[in-house]
């Protein structure tokens, strides 16, 4: 991206690479499990997608 005085200038675009859910009780999480969306070892009741996966369910549609 050139601004108009001719100089160079960074482009930052920030980048998603998984999505973060946060599950309330048990019977979420079980619903995001059924989903495809796995549990942060540390934190049973925070699971995660990878943002590529998703996209790919999005593409097969």
């Amino acid at each position: 991206m050139r601004p108009r005085n001719g100089k160079r200038r960074a482009c930052w675009r920030p980048r998603q690479h998984a999505v973060i859910v946060d599950a309330e009780d048990d019977n979420v999480r079980s619903f995001y499990e059924r989903e495809s969306v796995l549990p942060l070892p540390d934190h049973p009741m925070k699971l995660f997608r990878l943002t590529a996966d998703s996209r790919r369910l999005f593409d097969e549609k």
